[in-house]
């Protein structure tokens, strides 16, 4: 009789790639975490294949607990109470809190989310591609908002001062205003897609995307801020009233007036702000930065699957 193969043991540890960050600050936040092994394994045994998003939650800058969504997860907001708000493949919109996560199914989508931002639980917006749409819930309720005719370029990111205040910025160089009635196209000195934006100071924001683009200014006008790199600029963050960037070199750093320096000797692909620090990270590893230490965080996923 044929001696059947004895399945392996899973792995009991997943390194993970890392993603957004949202958080009240460095002691208490949450870090999306990503293994193409982990989906692999998981597909080979329970198909249809998935894809898994592991949400991280630090406390103290250790991991305390890790919850776990069956789809791809790109962006979250922390809405300045005690839950963070994520967006991504699924049809809905995930809150995420210490007690674990819940959706809220957005039905009829026309397109796949990319983006969410709020000024707090009253004025949320959100947007995405593959068919664009803006979306904004206003007291409770979401409505989707008219764009500008003809207008189907992918949007990638928001921010804002207020909800009379929003930009969304996205493919070949698009950057909505919304003023609380209308969206309206500006002039942009680029047609590089826009990936990333921040909040500078109290009137102007920052803009990043292909090519090593950074945009600074507002909807009165802008600037393009040399950065020497021609990677893409995926992701920016604001500390200590700079902008921070990630590069090959490392970390970079812009203050409004002269050109970027170099803040972090520590190569990077991505950065997020957690308000007293920044998170910065490559394909193998992920660092908390608090003006004087960089301290390694403990991105593995330390588990079997049975």
């Amino acid at each position: 009789m044929p001696m059947l193969k004895k399945r392996s043991a899973p792995p009991s540890e997943w390194p993970l790639l890392t993603g957004s960050a949202a958080g009240q600050n460095s002691k208490d936040f949450f870090l999306f975490g990503y293994s193409p092994d982990y989906n692999e394994y998981v597909a080979r045994r329970n198909p249809p294949t998935e894809e898994y998003t592991h949400i991280l939650y630090f406390r103290n800058l250790k991991q305390h607990r890790v919850s776990r969504i069956p789809d791809k997860l790109s962006k979250m907001w922390w809405n300045h109470a005690d839950a963070a708000y994520a967006v991504g493949t699924p049809e809905e919109v995930i809150e995420i809190k210490h007690s674990g996560c819940t959706g809220v199914a957005m039905e009829g989508l026309p397109g796949i989310f990319t983006a969410i931002w709020g000024t707090g639980e009253d004025h949320v917006f959100a947007c995405g591609m593959f068919n664009t749409f803006v979306l904004y819930r206003y007291f409770g309720v979401w409505q989707q908002l008219s764009l500008p005719e003809g207008m189907n370029l992918a949007l990638h990111h928001i921010v804002g001062f207020n909800e009379r205040d929003v930009y969304f910025v996205g493919q070949d160089g698009i950057v909505l205003h919304f003023d609380g009635h209308n969206l309206r196209p500006l002039q942009i000195p680029t047609t590089r897609t826009l990936l990333s934006a921040s909040i500078f100071d109290h009137k102007n924001i920052c803009i990043s995307g292909y090519g090593g683009t950074l945009l600074y200014g507002n909807k009165e006008g802008w600037r393009l801020i040399p950065t020497e790199t021609d990677e893409p600029i995926l992701s920016i963050a604001l500390f200590r009233k700079s902008i921070c960037f990630p590069t090959e070199e490392g970390v970079w750093t812009f203050d409004g007036k002269r050109s970027p320096t170099l803040l972090i000797d520590q190569p990077a692909g991505w950065v997020n702000s957690l308000g007293d620090a920044i998170t910065l990270s490559d394909e193998i590893s992920t660092w908390l930065f608090d003006g004087k230490k960089l301290t390694k965080l403990d991105t593995i996923l330390s588990e079997s699957i049975l």
